[in-house]
């Protein structure tokens, strides 16, 4: 039977630099960091290794000598050693083998760049050190910031080998599209829309994708809609609060054409450049993606405006944004918005949560919660976290100027 996606994501010999210094680290026994950003690329790379037995044959030998396990410390409830032995003992239950060496495969690591989670770092030297585990660690963070570096540094006997997963150059986003309409969603586009998503997008596959998506299902589209609707919005604004601060500070000075000559802003520079974010010329630096350069530009001249229409619908800017929120967060913020400027009780914000089950449901952490996830949200769409304000003892409060 032939497989349906006959075009590979990527050129075969990309892949194969990509994944060849972490399969070598496996082979070395290294603790393997590889920086990448945005995360849903290197889960890409990192299935199709899964699947490529003949690449991992080339580097380390017969497959059947390693069991792959799964990490994420986004969302696996991991929050010192013991969690971590125990996940990985649960993943490898009934299917490890006898003289099987266990690759860890730890996703969303940045978590780990923080004092409580030293003994993490020190666990992975130990595991590696008495050949039990090899491991991959993806961080979306620059492991050279000097904040980062300071960490390693209590931890001196953590030197993990890094390497970069940087954006993609054009042949290889022509091959990703071609992957997408050719194989797996099975639409055409024109030559000139090709090369038009590859000179706004650049090598962002997150941003390039939803440029295709939009075609797949709005096929009379104008060319401009395909790069100003609200989910590509959605998915910059993504983009932009998954940086660092330090990062944003430095994007922000570049697109504003300011001097960085700072020793201070070395270590971001060289990290957004090695991604491949920023270039440099004769001019100084720019951003090399055309389409997240201009959602700066205009994140830096134009305030964002929430507002709810006479038939509580929400819009941002104008442009509807009801669709980006849950049915209960799209009820609290309804609310919220009506009484802009006023503090709204927390048992007020518990009925609108939860209904039908409020007093079973109710509780400060659950609120809290809730409203953390909501902010989150807001901040997506480029509104800030200063938007929604906590009044503590007595409710939370949308402010009336952004």
């Amino acid at each position: 039977m032939t497989r349906k996606n006959t075009i590979p994501p990527i050129l075969p010999a990309t892949f194969e630099a990509i994944v060849e210094p972490w399969l070598r680290g496996i082979v070395h026994k290294d603790i393997v960091a590889i920086m990448s950003y945005p995360a849903s690329d290197r889960q890409r790379r990192m299935l199709e290794l899964l699947e490529d037995k003949t690449l991992q044959r080339k580097f380390i030998g017969n497959p059947d000598r390693y069991l792959w396990v799964a990490v994420d410390f986004r969302v696996d409830p991991i929050d010192d050693v013991f969690d971590l032995e125990q996940h990985v003992q649960k993943a490898a239950r009934g299917k490890i083998k006898k003289n099987q060496k266990i690759i860890l495969m730890c996703m969303g690591c940045e978590k780990l760049l923080q004092r409580q989670y030293v003994p993490l770092l020190i666990w992975f030297t130990v595991q590696c050190r008495v050949d039990r585990l090899r491991m991959l660690l993806f961080f979306e963070a620059n492991l050279f910031a000097p904040s980062t570096l300071e960490l390693f540094g209590s931890v001196p006997a953590f030197q993990p080998r890094i390497t970069y997963l940087p954006l993609y150059e054009e042949a290889d986003t022509r091959q990703f599209i071609r992957h997408m309409t050719l194989s797996k969603w099975c639409f055409g586009i024109t030559s000139g829309m090709a090369d038009r998503i590859i000179s706004e997008c650049g090598g962002v596959f997150l941003l390039v994708k939803e440029a295709l998506w939009y075609l797949r299902d709005h096929p009379k589209v104008t060319t401009d809609a395909v790069f100003s609707h609200t989910e590509m919005q959605f998915n910059l604004a993504s983009l932009w609060h998954g940086f660092a601060k330090e990062e944003q500070d430095v994007l922000e000075r570049i697109v504003r054409r300011e001097t960085l000559e700072s020793d201070q802003y070395e270590a971001n520079l060289l990290y957004l450049e090695e991604m491949k974010f920023i270039t440099r010329s004769r001019a100084g630096w720019r951003p090399t993606v055309p389409l997240f350069a201009r959602y700066l530009r205009d994140r830096l001249t134009h305030a964002k405006q929430l507002t709810l229409t006479d038939q509580k619908e929400i819009l941002l800017d104008g442009v509807p944004v009801s669709g980006q929120f849950s049915r209960a967060q799209r009820r609290t913020l309804v609310y919220l918005l009506s009484h802009r400027g006023e503090i709204v009780p927390r048992e007020a914000i518990a009925q609108f949560l939860w209904p039908h089950d409020t007093q079973s449901r109710y509780s400060d952490w659950a609120i809290d919660s809730a409203i953390s996830r909501l902010r989150l949200r807001l901040i997506q769409l480029s509104l800030g976290a200063a938007i929604l304000v906590t009044k503590k003892g007595k409710g939370f409060m949308f402010q009336k100027a952004l």
